[in-house]
């Protein structure tokens, strides 16, 4: 499994946690959130599992710094919060949260990069996830048609949000 974006880890290390026998490749910009999720895994005992490497998504070569190995899952809970929506959001976000982890210009650029490179990476019949902005489900499933991608399917939150979107690539 690859995630991009681990930020704290919470998505790599319940995935190895869930799952004993998978290797995950977790990726983050930011070399602080990658020691916070390499804590994160020590403490939940699966840091053998977990192959932590600092990369920018937007870098030129960044599947070059990744195992070449094809993955059957690619993960990521992106930065998908526009410039001029981060004055809105709730202070409990924007006020807890590092804005790297959740802003960019438009709020697409990532959902787009992955869903470009994320062929290349993945197995025939791999799958790729995203947290999804709740306003964004229609955007994000036609860029990854657009990038070869079936079966697209939403997910609501428990506040009936469309939260999470997935699809293989074939």
């Amino acid at each position: 499994m690859l995630d991009i974006g681990t930020g704290s880890g919470c998505i790599a290390v319940t995935m190895a946690k869930l799952s004993p026998s998978l290797r995950v490749v977790a990726v983050d910009c930011s070399p602080d959130a990658l020691v916070v999720a390499r804590l994160n895994a020590e403490r939940h005992g699966v840091v053998s599992q977990i192959t932590f490497i600092q990369a920018d998504l937007f870098e030129p070569f960044f599947s070059s710094k990744l195992p070449a190995i094809p993955y059957a899952l690619l993960v990521s809970n992106p930065p998908y919060i526009s410039r001029h929506e981060w004055e809105g959001l709730q202070r409990e976000v924007r006020d807890f949260e590092p804005a790297l982890a959740l802003i960019t210009p438009e709020g697409s650029e990532c959902y787009r990069a992955i869903s470009a490179m994320a062929p290349s990476l993945l197995l025939p019949g791999g799958k790729l996830c995203f947290e999804l902005h709740a306003e964004r489900a229609a955007e994000v499933s036609e860029i990854m048609t657009d990038h070869g991608f079936k079966g697209i399917t939403v997910l609501k939150d428990y506040a009936s949000l469309d939260r999470i979107i997935s699809g293989v690539i074939c």
